[in-house]
């Protein structure tokens, strides 16, 4: 048994414990990688109602709708803050470097010395009677005429103003009007998350066609995996040909061949999928419905019901314009009623030709402000009588929607009868080749067929097999365009 020195049990012991550490942080980090990848395909597997619910929160256009509503709101505010006090203040620091003012003369007063003149004549006259001294006149001179200033060189007041809207038709006529288009842009949120819905529905469909057909194929190639291997022991017998084996080994090599092509045209359908879901195009996705869980049959009640012209995004959309366009009629006709605004200020100035002798000024005023209109040359009127020829016309538009609803309705209904009578005789043959599918290779594992008989029977089952896939899928396009037309 070899000897080991304390160092070199504890350079063996410490390498020991570097490997197994490293061993240990490996297997966690597979751990971790391998539980995200079961996290990440169980995010991915999808059902019809998970992806529109995906779509509709990744969509840029539904991301887009919902800030128009948080725009709506802003405007509702600001409208209201319109007429809302308010107070707003004003400092104002002047300095003329040049100060105005007007020539003597231009005020009637000539120079400032002959002005006085006048009256220091008349003190002169009564100056002897009253024993007191006379008083020198001025004399010419060629001075330059003096002025009267008005204003002092330095100037600095400031002053708050409130003021508050008292009567405005326009103004409450504003706040309905950016009430109703907040509820304008809802309706085009709602409008454009339905319209995603349908986008979405007819996205999935496809590749849900596409999965009905790998199943049918896979189900085909096992019951002829099975009758091949029969069929080969029959052949070991000596009771069939080469030819019949290699005739059923062909039928499943076509229908792996099929298969193949299938799961590699999934993809397309697949990418639109995705592309409409605003879902990555590199991470994968798998659907968990099928075609069998969708088509749900409908009742002659709900395929003869009235309809709902309310229940249509477009309508309702179209309603709230309509709306919109009456307080637009509103609008004008308030223009013949005044605006009154009651408003007061508070002012301090502070005025003086040198900073050391300043004096101040103040002052406040109160007040009320009304505007009207008294004669615009009937341009208000005017306007009235086109916002009332737009109404009509937006009216004869809403008709012609109606109208075109009706006309996708009874579409659609005839679509869905014509769909289903096709589906249920898809259903019925598709029964009734199984059954000659089933009598055929019967027989022939009897020996009283034929291989070619049991070929043509195959053929026709798999016909059958294509019919009633297509017959699915149309019936369900029927059915999602009739609950489109309807609006539910």
């Amino acid at each position: 048994m070899p000897q080991f020195t304390v160092k070199q049990f504890t350079v063996k012991f410490y390498n020991m414990y570097r490997f197994h550490k490293k061993i240990t942080q490996i297997l966690i980090f597979s751990l971790l990688i391998l539980r995200g990848g079961y996290a990440q395909d169980a995010a991915s597997r999808m059902s019809l109602n998970d992806a529109i619910k995906y779509a509709i929160d990744n969509n840029t256009a539904i991301k887009s709708a919902k800030m128009n509503i948080q725009d709506a709101d802003m405007l509702i505010r600001q409208n209201k803050a319109s007429g809302l006090p308010t107070v707003s203040s004003e400092l104002n620091l002047q300095h003329f470097v040049i100060q105005p003012g007007l020539p003597s003369s231009a005020l009637g007063f000539g120079n400032f010395g002959d002005a006085f003149t006048p009256i220091i004549a008349k003190i002169n006259e009564v100056a002897p009677k009253v024993n007191v001294p006379t008083i020198p006149l001025a004399q010419p001179t060629n001075e330059p005429e003096q002025k009267v200033k008005f204003q002092l060189k330095n100037n600095f007041n400031g002053g708050i103003t409130v003021s508050q809207l008292l009567f405005s038709p326009s103004y409450t006529v504003a706040l309905r009007a950016a009430n109703s288009y907040r509820e304008l842009v809802r309706m085009q949120l709602k409008k454009k998350e339905d319209s995603l819905r349908y986008i979405v529905i007819d996205a999935y469909m496809p590749a849900l066609l596409i999965d009905e057909g790998v199943k049918t194929i896979d189900k085909n190639v096992k019951n002829l995996e099975k009758l091949l291997a029969e069929v080969k022991a029959t052949y070991k017998a000596g009771f069939v040909e080469q030819l019949d084996v290699d005739r059923i080994d062909l039928s499943i090599n076509n229908l792996k061949a099929q298969r193949d092509n299938l799961i590699r045209q999934r993809e397309i359908p697949i990418n639109v999928l995705k592309l409409t879901m605003g879902y990555p195009i590199e991470k994968p996705l798998e659907l968990s419905d099928d075609i069998n869980s969708l088509l749900q049959p409908l009742t002659e009640a709900e395929l003869t019901k009235a309809i709902d012209y309310n229940k249509r995004a477009e309508i309702r959309e179209l309603d709230m314009t309509e709306k919109l366009l009456l307080i637009n009629v509103d609008l004008q006709k308030a223009g013949a009623l005044p605006t009154v605004v009651a408003f007061g200020s508070l002012n301090y100035a502070v005025q003086g030709n040198t900073f050391n002798k300043l004096f101040g000024v103040p002052s406040s005023l109160i007040g009320l402000k009304a505007t009207y209109t008294i004669w615009d040359n009937h341009e208000r009127k005017i306007k009235e009588e086109r916002a009332r020829l737009q109404l009509d016309q937006f009216r004869m538009i809403k008709k012609d929607v109606e109208r075109v609803i009706n006309f996708q309705v009874t579409n659609a209904r005839i679509a869905i009868n014509s769909a289903q009578k096709s589906y249920e005789n898809a259903q019925k043959n598709l029964t009734l080749a199984e059954k000659i599918y089933n009598v055929t290779q019967k027989k022939y594992k009897e020996g009283v067929g034929s291989s070619l008989e049991l070929i043509t029977a195959e053929r026709d089952i798999y016909t059958s097999q294509q019919n009633m896939r297509q017959a699915q899928y149309d019936l369900l396009v029927a059915q999602r365009s009739y609950v489109k037309a309807l609006g539910e």
